[in-house]
C-alpha cells in the first residue's frame, strides 16, 4: 500500500516530550521523574529546553559527579561554564547540593535514578526527597530523574512528576539516517523508506542498522531497507514478547473464508490519505476464535500481507516477568513498540492464555489484562490488532464486546468449496500444479478435516514420493495421506461441537460461507388448471 496514511503515521513524539517538559519547568514542578532507555537522546532533548529558556542544566553520575550538560552532548572534552559551588562526592551530598543552590533557575539531572529502588536504605531517599520538594517549591529549580522505569516508591508518586520518552519518530529518523549517510549519495525516497523501516527502534538502535546497511551496500541504498528490517526483525525478536514480520514475510493467498476475506477487502484502504480526507475511522481489529487449524494465525498473516503491512506478533505467556511491575512495564513497552511502527498489524496470538485473570499472582494478570484492554479503546494510531484464540470460554467477556474489536468471526471446519481452495493453495506452495489432481477425489474424502490437516498430508504425499525414487506425487499419495490421519474433528468431537453451538448462539459471525443445501420439493400440491 504505497499511499499509507502519513499524517497520522507519526506525530512528533519528541516535540511533544520537549514541549512536556518546557511546560513542567515553566510550572515550576520542582521533582521530575523521566522514564526513557535513551539517556544521550533525552540529554540533547533537555538541552534544547534549556537553551530556550536561557538556563543553565547540570548533570550527576557516580562516575564523573558534576558536569555540564553539554559535555554529555557534544564532543568537546573541555568542561564549558560550570557552577563550582555544586558538591558531590556521595549522591546525599550531590541532593544537598542542589538544596543549596535552589535559587539559581538551574536544571539538575540525575541518570540511573531507579537507583533508589535497590538502595540499601530507600526511606532515606524517600524522607530525602520529600524535604527537596517542599524546599524546591520555594526555589526556581527543578530536578530530573532519569530512568528505564516508571517504578518508583508509592510514597513519591504524590510529589513527583512522571513523564515518559517514546521512540523517535520518522522526522528523528530521517535526519539521524541523513547524518549517518551524509557522504553517500542517496535519494530522499530512499532515505525515506529505510527511516520508516527502522520506527519503533531507539535512536541508537536505528543508528546502527543505518551504519551496518550503508557499510554493506555503499552503492546500492535500494537495499537498505531490507538490511534495517532484518536488524530490526532481530531486535524485536530478542525483547522477548515480540516477533516482527515485515509485509514481504507474510502470505497473500489463503484458502477458503470468504466472509472474512469480504470483509476485510473493505477495509483494506482505509490506511490512506483519501480515507481520511473522506472522514473514513479507522478499522481497531477482529477476533478470530475457532477450531484449532482452520487457520487463525495464517489469516493473521494473510491480513498484513495483502494490506503491505508489518506484523508484530506478541506472546502474552512472555510478557510476564518473576519481577514486581516487570510484567506491566513489558506489556507498556510492547504496546509503545506497537504504536512507534504504526501503521501496523499487532497479531495476539492465543489471547486465552494471557488474559486470565484468576490465579495466584497477586493480580498481575488482571493488570496486564486491563492495561490491554484500556490501550485497545483509547489507542490513536492506526494499529489493526488481530486476537486469535481456541478456546472461547477462557476468554473474559468484556473482551470480546463491542468496541474492542470490530467484529468477532468464528472459523469452523472447512466446507466443500473451501477445502477445494486449500487444497490448491498447498500444493502450489510445494510447487505442484493442482490440475494435475482429482481435486474433487481429495475433497470428498477430507470431510471435516482442517486446514492445516490438509497441509500435512500434502506434504506427507510429498515425503512419500520422493522416497519412491523422486517421483511425482500423485493423487493417490493423498488418498492414502488422508486414510492415515484421525482428524481433529473426531479425536476432539466434544470440544468442536461445543465451540459449534458457541457459533450457533450467535456469538460470533461465520468466516465461512453457509454450505449450500438442496431443497426437496416434496409434498408441496400442484396447482391444477382451471
Amino acid at each position: 500500500m504505497e499511499d499509507m496514511r502519513k499524517t497520522i503515521q507519526q506525530n512528533d513524539d519528541t516535540k511533544q516530550l520537549e514541549r512536556d517538559l518546557t511546560n513542567a519547568i515553566k510550572a515550576r514542578y520542582p521533582l521530575i521523574w523521566l522514564k526513557t532507555t535513551e539517556e544521550r537522546r533525552v540529554l540533547e532533548i533537555i538541552t534544547n529546553v534549556v537553551a530556550k529558556r536561557n538556563r543553565k542544566a547540570y548533570v550527576y553520575d557516580i562516575v564523573r559527579l558534576w558536569t555540564s550538560i553539554s559535555e554529555w552532548t557534544t564532543s568537546t572534552t573541555q568542561r564549558q561554564e560550570f557552577n563550582k559551588d555544586l558538591r558531590g562526592e556521595s549522591l546525599e551530598e550531590a541532593l544537598d547540593s542542589v538544596l543549596e543552590n535552589r535559587d539559581s533557575e538551574s536544571i539538575f539531572i540525575f541518570p540511573d535514578f531507579h537507583v533508589i529502588n535497590t538502595y540499601q536504605s530507600p526511606i532515606v531517599f524517600v524522607r530525602r526527597l520529600k524535604y527537596m520538594s517542599e524546599r524546591l517549591r520555594a526555589g526556581r529549580a527543578s530536578v530530573i530523574f532519569i530512568s528505564h522505569s516508571l517504578e518508583l516508591p508509592q510514597e513519591l508518586r504524590d510529589i513527583v512528576h512522571t513523564m515518559e520518552a517514546k521512540p523517535p519518530g520518522l522526522r528523528e529518523l530521517i535526519g539521524e539516517i541523513t547524518r549517518v549517510a551524509s557522504e553517500v549519495e542517496v535519494s530522499d525516497s530512499e532515505m525515506d523508506a529505510t527511516a520508516r523501516a527502522a520506527l519503533g527502534l531507539s535512536l541508537n538502535q536505528a543508528s546502527r542498522l543505518f551504519s551496518m546497511a550503508i557499510i554493506a551496500s555503499p552503492k546500492d541504498p535500494s537495499k537498505w531497507v531490507l538490511i534495517v528490517t532484518q536488524g530490526k526483525r532481530d531486535i524485536v525478536r530478542g525483547s522477548g514478547a515480540m516477533e516482527f514480520f515485515s509485509p514481504q514475510e507474510c502470505p497473500t493467498d489463503l484458502g477458503g473464508l470468504k466472509i472474512l476475506k469480504e470483509w476485510l477487502e473493505r477495509r483494506k484502504q482505509a490506511f490512506t490519505k483519501e480515507a481520511e480526507e473522506y472522514g473514513l475511522p479507522l478499522p481497531g481489529g477482529v477476533a478470530l476464535i475457532g477450531i484449532p487449524g482452520t487457520g487463525k494465525s495464517l489469516a493473521a498473516k494473510f491480513i498484513a500481507g495483502s494490506w503491505g503491512l508489518p506484523l508484530l506478533r506478541l506472546d502474552l505467556g512472555a510478557v510476564f516477568g518473576s519481577l514486581a511491575g516487570q510484567s506491566e512495564e513489558n506489556i507498556r513497552r510492547a504496546l509503545q513498540m506497537a504504536e512507534a511502527i504504526a501503521p501496523c498489524v499487532l497479531w495476539i496470538d492465543e489471547i486465552e492464555k494471557g488474559v486470565q485473570t484468576e490465579g495466584l499472582d497477586a493480580g498481575t494478570s488482571a493488570r496486564v489484562f486491563a492495561s490491554l484492554l484500556t490501550w485497545m479503546q483509547e489507542k490513536l494510531r492506526p494499529v489493526f490488532v488481530v486476537a486469535t484464540a481456541n478456546d472461547v470460554e477462557k476468554i473474559p467477556p468484556e473482551l470480546l464486546r463491542k468496541g474492542r474489536f470490530d467484529e468477532v468471526f468464528f472459523l469452523d471446519l472447512p466446507i466443500e468449496k473451501e477445502r477445494i481452495e486449500i487444497f490448491e493453495v498447498h500444493l502450489r506452495r510445494v510447487r505442484r500444479d493442482p490440475e494435475k489432481f482429482d481435486i474433487k477425489k481429495l475433497v470428498r474424502a477430507s470431510e471435516k478435516f482442517v486446514g492445516a490437516e490438509i497441509e500435512q498430508v500434502v506434504r506427507e504425499a510429498l515425503y512419500k514420493a520422493f522416497n519412491e525414487g523422486k517421483r511425482e506425487p500423485t493423487t493417490e499419495d493423498i488418498l492414502d495421506a488422508l486414510k492415515r490421519t484421525v482428524p481433529l474433528s473426531e479425536a476432539k468431537k466434544e470440544v468442536i461441537e461445543r465451540l459449534q453451538l458457541w457459533l450457533k448462539n450467535r456469538q460470533a459471525i461465520s468466516a465461512s460461507e453457509e454450505e449450500p443445501k438442496e431443497v426437496e420439493m416434496i409434498g408441496i400440491p400442484r396447482l391444477e388448471k382451471d
